[in-house]
């Protein structure tokens, strides 16, 4: 930060001129300083100048020191110090420059004639010289411990323990999607939960500093400081970006001291050092899927187990004790917008991490793996465990799955494969998940969580190389009433479907339906005309519902 005119009152030499007006712009910043003495100089002011005048040449023409004041506060000078004694060429100073002054918030002093103007203009210079000479060496003593800490390998919490003894706050750094990654505080470790607990207190301020100290940074860098309390809990907000991506974001949490524009300096360096190093992270981690997605290809082709299982080892993975599959597919919820567009995956990157996020909670032996527009999970059981406890364990998992989604953009498919004892029936759970999506969307669309075993009779009818002889018998057994809905404009067919549906309930099958339940009754009651049979009594019933799930599976 620069030398503000209210630090500079304190210099030797300066602290003997007097403050006479314009107070409440004493944090100007001063970048020179500069003398004037005719009133057209202030159109080559740049901002910043501390000015030093006896208003020489228009000493006797009070309008044209007006002007000049208002030109050098308009361009940002920093203050306006003025020769003024009895016995100069200005006496005491008009109460109207005063006024003018504390109107344009441009600091106004009067110098004292024992006071000369080098006495002003070498500890100004001095103390900015120096100021600008301490910031260099933090800068780079900053620089140079950032850059030990990448070449030495070292992780992202070594960066962030860096940080915090930098800024002498706590730190943490999040991810794009508000995942806390590392949290420290200048003397080590520190709990995320404690850092979160205190960022959700009423009482917390928060400050964004979006694009360093710009006018608007510095504003709010003000601000922060001006909040700084250790009873009321302050916080910086500053975004991780390269260019127009977003990482992540630093937030600083202001417990121990305030923030100063050395530390904004070495802020800015270590979110420069952490887009580098998520970047990095981000190709990694794009490496590792495309290898994993090609060993699941190698496992669902059949290639012999124990070399899947050497090839995953290898990868860093393990095939042990993963016992089923789960296919996760999202799908947008209608009316709402993604708020990340859908990668080459078909996945958006959004809903990959709630994902992730699910099954690390579970267990951190899961293992997900982008296929297509799908996430495939292999899943993490315990040694030992039952047929039944598995297939519990991954219901419980898409549930959590499904809750987990719950007032998002997208919402959940799940379909569930059977356990298997070794990782060579991986390959058959695969099939039986894939399979438990295909035929729920067709015979259950409402269904969020789909298992092969719900579905048995549907997975044998589809898996049928009859499939002709299949449509004839629905043909043969619903033909009469698909006749009659076509040329009645009619729907007997899908109210019969859905009454069955719903369990013979009349009153569920006619919300289903939106009709009345008079009208459902009716429909039924023409179901059995146009048949000529009870659709409901033996041996009817069993092939009006074969020809009604042949029916689903060929729509």
């Amino acid at each position: 930060m620069g030398l503000r005119v209210r630090e500079a009152m304190s210099l030797e030499g300066v602290n003997r001129i007097t403050l006479v007006a314009g107070e409440s712009g004493l944090d100007r910043e001063i970048l020179n300083v500069t003398v004037v003495e005719v009133p057209d100089s202030a159109k080559w002011l740049k901002g910043g100048e501390f000015l030093i005048t006896a208003f020489f040449n228009f000493r006797q023409a009070l309008s044209s020191q007006l002007s000049f004041m208002e030109a050098a506060a308009q361009r940002g000078s920093a203050a306006l110090a003025i020769l003024s004694h009895p016995e100069g060429y200005i006496g005491d100073l008009p109460a109207v420059l005063k006024e003018h002054a504390n109107q344009l918030s441009l600091p106004l002093f009067t110098i004292p004639n024992e006071v000369a103007y080098v006495d002003i203009t070498l500890p100004i210079y001095g103390e900015i010289v120096n100021r600008q000479a301490r910031e260099l060496k933090y800068a780079l003593d900053a620089h140079t411990q950032m850059t030990e800490v990448v070449f030495a390998g070292k992780q992202l919490p070594d960066l962030v323990q860096l940080m915090a003894r930098l800024m002498r706050n706590p730190v943490m750094v999040l991810d794009r999607w508000g995942r806390a990654l590392a949290t420290a505080e200048p003397c080590g470790p520190l709990s995320t939960r404690l850092f979160m607990k205190a960022m959700d207190s009423p009482a917390t301020v928060v400050v964004e500093i979006e694009n360093g100290l710009d006018s608007a940074g510095r504003a709010n860098f003000d601000a922060l400081n001006n909040n700084f309390s250790v009873q009321s809990p302050v916080f910086m907000r500053r975004p991780i970006r390269a260019g127009r991506f977003r990482y992540g974001q630093v937030i600083v949490w202001l417990k121990n001291f305030p923030l100063t524009g050395l530390h904004m300096m070495a802020l800015e360096q270590a979110c420069t050092v952490l887009s580098f190093y998520m970047e990095k992270e981000r190709v990694v981690q794009e490496v590792k899927s495309h290898l994993h997605r090609d060993l699941l290809d190698e496992l669902i082709a059949g290639v012999e187990p124990d070399l899947i299982d050497s090839r995953f080892r290898a990868a860093g993975w393990t095939l042990e004790n993963k016992k089923a599959v789960l296919i996760i597919k999202t799908e947008p919820v209608p009316g709402r917008a993604a708020r990340s567009a859908p990668d080459p995956e078909g996945v958006t990157a959004d809903d990959y991490h709630v994902i992730r996020d699910v099954l690390e909670r579970d267990s951190s032996g899961h293992m997900a793996i982008r296929r297509g527009n799908s996430i495939v999970v292999l899943v993490q059981a315990e040694s030992g465990a039952s047929r039944e406890r598995i297939k519990k364990n991954c219901v419980n998992l898409a549930k959590a799955l499904i809750s987990a989604f719950a007032g998002k953009n997208s919402e959940v498919l799940v379909g569930i494969g059977n356990p298997c004892k070794e990782p060579g029936g991986l390959r058959r759970s695969y099939e039986e998940a894939r399979n438990s999506l295909a035929l729920g969307k067709k015979v259950s669309p409402g269904q969020r969580v789909l298992q092969i075993d719900d579905l048995a009779g549907y997975d044998y009818l589809s898996r049928s190389s009859r499939s002709g002889e299949l449509a004839e018998f629905a043909e043969k057994v619903l033909g009469p009433l698909n006749r009659y809905d076509e040329e009645n404009n009619c729907q007997l067919v899908r109210a019969l479907d859905v009454f069955i549906s719903c369990g013979g309930n009349i009153s569920a099958a006619a919300r289903q339906l939106y009709i009345h339940r008079n009208t459902l009754r009716n429909r039924l009651e023409k179901v059995k005309e146009v048949l000529g049979f009870d659709p409901f009594l033996n041996p009817h019933r069993l092939n009006i519902q074969m020809a009604l799930a042949v029916r689903r599976l060929l729509l």
